[in-house]
């Protein structure tokens, strides 16, 4: 479309109030008009410009692609649009810098009313700051991608560092936990060597604890932490974990309060998680509360959602530190006397994080502290996986049982501590030493169940699988992988390689029997005996009476206690065993709060023993 203006607008005064360039330029390239704008911009004074031809002025513009264009305008064209990003610059525009303005022209036709042919009209636009922020943006952009493929990299880079120092960690604490478990389950055993295996077992479980929680923090932060859920009744994880802190409240002479479901309540979610976090937050409870009482409550409101809370007559944790207490490795001065990582409440608030909830405190200085979430558990749609018979005090496999297993791993030590308790079990055991070497044993000996490692030379676990899968089919062998890997994704990575089952190192002999019961349908011959674990359970029925400490030993272990010197206290408390069964029974008690770093505990005996001695 073309303007039209008539010859009393010929001077086009008001162009020269407008903050973008504009000039008139007619068909034979002689400049009509020139605004103020323009002779800002470019220093060129109007007067010098009007009525000279263009080309004279900026040669430049007599080539291709700007005269071909302007001709096409002329010719009642459409408007023709010049970009200085895409072009050369039509105008020298400087910049106090020393740069050039970045312009963008557009040329339209024009005419003057009834005097000449159509013009054309240059209306320029400064786009500098425009073209800036463009530019920025792109720049900023870069950054971002380059950002996000470095976290990319060093979260795979410390994926890689957890599957290694899991790896590492755990392959010698199999053996450690394997070896205590073996010797435990021996007949023959004098009461103090049980338990000196005992204090193994346990400190060695302590540190693979404390070792977890580092890994777990680490697999939060690298993104690898997920969740795993199943259908599962409440009440049965209510009822397990209030049993196992009935017991620590009554160490403590602490009031252990709980409301119990009556009825089941099978619900779908992360029944390992939500294990952990209640066995946290309860464990915390009892750790920091001297006197008084511990309570768990499970409340159901609307819409599938359950309160949970923990609340304590402890110590409580003052304000200040109230904002800190779920940050990795943050320890009050009162948490970090009592020992640990300070990683329990960070991994627990991770955790509730990723199931859609948060962990909420509400605490006062000296009077105790309330521990609260609140967790959507859907109702199950399906049915609850049953628990296989029990499988502590197995002796071996029922008679008219047989099985054939193979074991495959590279290390020696995790090969001879799966051999022996499936040994110990009656099972035929026949080993290999890398997946090689386990398909020739396959087709040797046809076993009925595949223990496999997957991290092995020559042949790896995954590639044996597949051979395997391959020659004999999907259902011939019953496998099993045995791994010590700290991802849990992997999990299900194992399964779809064609795996029946996954068990994590260090494994526990319950674990194994429990896959051949489940895998094979295979059934047991009891022990009809108390369990060592009913009867650890009368240490605890001590007669204090009966036992008087000299000042001597009662301030070597206060002081060893109150200083948290872990080795000062064992050897402070050896110097308990003796003949006497009450002495060896108090040994068993101050040991096993140490070896659960409760070291109030400890301090607490003394005083009790010191109380008792002073009323005699």
């Amino acid at each position: 479309m073309t303007a039209n203006f008539s010859k009393e607008q010929s001077s086009l005064p008001i162009f020269d109030y407008i903050n973008e360039g504009i000039f008139v330029l007619r068909k034979d390239y002689i400049v009509r008009f020139w605004n103020q704008c323009l002779e800002n911009w470019t220093g060129i004074k109007k007067e010098l410009i009007t009525g000279k031809n263009i080309f004279d002025i900026f040669p430049h513009l007599d080539n291709g692609v700007y005269k071909s264009r302007i001709d096409q305008v002329f010719q009642n064209g459409p408007p023709v649009v010049f970009s200085s990003q895409l072009h050369a610059h039509i105008f020298p525009c400087p910049l106090s810098n020393g740069s050039l303005k970045t312009l963008q022209t557009v040329v339209t036709s024009f005419s003057w009313d009834g005097e000449c042919d159509n013009e054309a009209l240059f209306t320029i636009q400064d786009v500098t700051d425009h073209s800036f922020r463009i530019q920025q943006y792109h720049n900023l952009n870069k950054k971002l991608i380059d950002l996000k493929e470095e976290s990319e990299r060093a979260n795979n880079a410390k994926s890689t560092f957890l599957a290694n120092m899991s790896h590492e960690i755990r392959t010698p604490m199999n053996a450690i936990l394997g070896y205590s478990q073996i010797l435990l389950n021996r007949k023959d055993l004098e009461p103090d060597q049980r338990l000196a295996i005992q204090t193994i077992d346990s400190s060695g479980k302590n540190l693979l604890e404390l070792i977890n929680e580092v890994l777990d923090i680490s697999k939060i932060e690298a993104g690898k932490m997920e969740l795993y859920p199943i259908n599962f009744d409440l009440k049965d994880i209510i009822f397990a974990v209030s049993t196992m802190f009935e017991l620590r409240c009554k160490q403590k002479q602490l009031n252990w309060k709980v409301d119990k479901f009556k009825e089941p309540c099978i619900v779908f979610g992360d029944q390992v998680k939500l294990r952990s976090i209640l066995i946290n937050l309860i464990g915390n409870a009892v750790k920091f509360t001297k006197s008084g009482e511990v309570e768990f409550r499970v409340s159901t409101l609307n819409n599938q959602r359950f309160l949970f809370e923990v609340i304590d007559s402890g110590i409580g944790i003052a304000s200040k530190d109230q904002q800190y207490i779920f940050e990795p490795f943050h320890q009050e001065e009162s948490g970090s006397k009592m020992g640990g990582t300070g990683l329990g409440l960070a991994i627990s608030s991770k955790q509730l994080e990723l199931m859609g909830s948060k962990l909420l405190l509400e605490s006062t200085l000296g009077k105790g502290s309330r521990f609260y979430f609140t967790l959507h558990l859907p109702k199950a749609t399906g049915r609850i996986e049953k628990r296989s018979e029990r499988f502590n005090n197995i002796l071996f496999l029922a008679e008219g049982y047989n099985v054939k297993a193979l074991v495959v791993d590279d290390i020696k030590e995790n090969r001879d501590v799966l051999t022996t308790f499936l040994t110990d079990l009656k099972v035929d055991v026949k080993q290999a030493v890398d997946g090689r070497d386990c398909l020739e044993k396959v087709r040797e000996s046809l076993p009925d169940i595949i223990f496999m490692d997957m991290r092995m030379p020559v042949m790896n676990g995954e590639q044996a699988i597949k051979e395997i899968r391959k020659e004999f089919g999907n259902h011939r062998f019953k496998i099993v992988i045995v791994t010590a890997s700290a991802l849990d994704q992997n999990r299900e990575q194992y399964i779809q390689l064609g795996a029946h089952e996954f068990i994590a190192k260090p494994f526990r002999i319950e674990q194994i029997s429990s896959c051949l019961h489940k895998l094979l349908d295979i059934e047991f011959e009891y022990d009809d005996e108390e369990s060592s674990e009913q009867k650890s359970l009368d240490i605890f029925n001590l007669d204090i009476s009966q036992i008087s400490l000299s000042e001597q030993l009662q301030l070597e272990i206060k002081e060893a206690a109150e200083m948290h010197s872990i080795t000062k206290l064992e050897v402070a408390i050896n110097k308990l065993r003796c003949e006497d069964e009450e002495y060896n029974k108090l040994a068993a008690i101050m040991m096993d709060l140490l070896n659960k770093f409760d070291i109030s505990g400890i301090l607490d005996m003394i005083e009790k023993l010191s109380h008792e001695e002073n009323k005699a």
